[in-house]
């Protein structure tokens, strides 16, 4: 499945890649570890929070 998650005018790609949805510019990338799949994830301002089959991830947003 692909997941996809729109809060606070950012765009968050089951890739994790943010993007902003106001003017679509790329703003960050995270790497998952071990390249597991994500099951689902969840962010906010701070923290991207994403699960995997055997982990729990938190990622600290940092803005360019």
């Amino acid at each position: 499945a692909t997941l996809c998650r729109m809060k606070s005018g950012s765009i968050l790609t089951g890739i994790l890649r943010l993007w902003s949805a106001e003017n679509c510019k790329y703003m960050n990338e995270y790497n998952v570890p071990n390249a597991k799949m994500l099951v689902d994830f969840d962010f906010d301002e701070n923290k991207i929070v994403g699960l995997t089959s055997s982990q729990l991830c938190i990622w600290r947003r940092s803005e360019p």
